[in-house]
């Protein structure tokens, strides 16, 4: 049964550091864990073992997903064996992927709510007010963030990237059990976006 363990490397096109593993059975399906920090990363015996691989700067564990960003100075093909021999090591032992203790830390949505706007109104809106865009906060349902984002960001050609690099990346350092991130803006009836599609 070990040798059945599939994993599947899907680089990320738009972002080179980043890739996501596709394991063929669920590794955390009671929802989603990220770790930016070796330091955190003591809430998961998985998260621990991806760190211990040279140069991994991020650990996203969502379900059969595993994703992975890293610093860059080395290539996936050099990487990705690495990460699914330590993925395949954690399957085989049987322990958990992230421990109970961070789950039981998992926040209902209201204070998830509260926390999202705090970082979209200290960190996010003004960064990217410089641009004429803003972003809102539309609902939190079961650990998926929807958001709109408008002004110059609204048609932006560079909205994904404000998305992807920012915009996600500020949320999980502040609420690592985000499942997901959902851009509901309508981009195609943006009227005056600060860069052209």
């Amino acid at each position: 049964m070990d040798s059945e363990i599939k994993i599947t490397a899907h680089p990320d096109p738009y972002q080179p550091n980043v890739c996501r593993f596709e394991v063929d059975r669920p590794v955390y399906a009671e929802g989603s864990a990220y770790f930016d920090d070796r330091g955190k990363a003591t809430d998961s015996a998985l998260a621990e073992k991806l760190f211990a691989i040279g140069g991994i700067e991020a650990v996203r564990i969502a379900g059969n997903d595993i994703i992975l960003t890293q610093s860059g100075r080395e290539e996936w093909k050099t990487l990705a064996p690495k990460a699914g021999e330590a993925l395949r090591a954690h399957i085989r032992s049987g322990e958990p992927a992230v421990s109970n203790e961070f789950a039981a830390r998992k926040l209902p949505d209201e204070a998830v709510k509260t926390k999202i706007q705090e970082v979209f109104d200290a960190l996010i809106n003004p960064a990217i007010a410089n641009h004429g865009g803003y972003v809102r906060l539309i609902d939190v349902k079961e650990d998926r963030v929807f958001l709109e984002m408008g002004g110059g960001c609204q048609g932006c050609a560079m909205s994904m990237a404000t998305l992807r690099y920012g915009i996600e990346t500020a949320i999980r350092h502040e609420v690592p059990t985000v499942a997901e991130i959902l851009d509901v803006t309508d981009h195609a009836s943006g009227t005056n976006p600060y860069y052209s599609p």
